[in-house]
């Protein structure tokens, strides 16, 4: 049951937020559809193209970058 209250209460905060200010839906609008592009890249990377060398080099370099990061925050 709270988590029903907590979700109603965060679409209740986000509504009141759009309707205040109507800036604040064009950018959530805008946040979603850019979640949408990074997921429909990611999966076609993933499934169409894994053999290629960039692709290869990128996702090293994002693994690499994950690893420094969470070496820094167990330090």
């Amino acid at each position: 049951m709270i988590y029903y209250y907590s979700l109603l209460s965060i679409f209740a905060v986000l509504v009141g937020l759009i309707i205040i200010d109507p800036n604040i839906g064009t950018y959530i609008d805008l946040k979603f559809r850019l979640l949408r592009i990074k997921i429909l890249t990611l999966w076609m990377q993933m499934v169409l193209y894994p053999n290629i060398i960039i692709m290869k080099w990128k996702i090293k370099r994002n693994i690499q970058k994950i690893r420094k990061e969470t070496n820094d925050k167990q330090i």
